[in-house]
């Protein structure tokens, strides 16, 4: 298995895991994972809260979209590391 593959399925057992569990509200949860460009990203949760503040908005669906419309054009799925990891389209 290659780190891109490994980094899918640790970001896909997370989202699992949080889905099964009571530690943030569920139709926020459903929404994020519902929208493809969170869904590949690795849901940070605390304070049974999802991180990501950019606004105040009236319903998850609404909060997700606010998110998803944020994130850079360029942004891809997680991947295992840290930074230094993080392709660049220099080299």
């Amino acid at each position: 298995m290659n780190t891109k593959d490994a980094a899918k399925g640790v970001v896909e057992a997370e989202w699992k895991r949080l889905l099964g569990s009571d530690r943030v509200d569920r139709n926020l949860l459903r929404a994020a994972y519902a929208e493809p460009r969170l869904r590949q990203l690795f849901p940070w949760v605390g304070m049974w809260e999802l991180r990501e503040y950019v606004g105040e908005a009236d319903t998850a669906e609404a909060a997700v979209e606010m998110v998803a419309d944020r994130l850079p054009s360029d942004c891809g799925q997680a991947i295992v590391g840290n930074r230094h990891d993080v392709p660049t389209s220099n080299g």
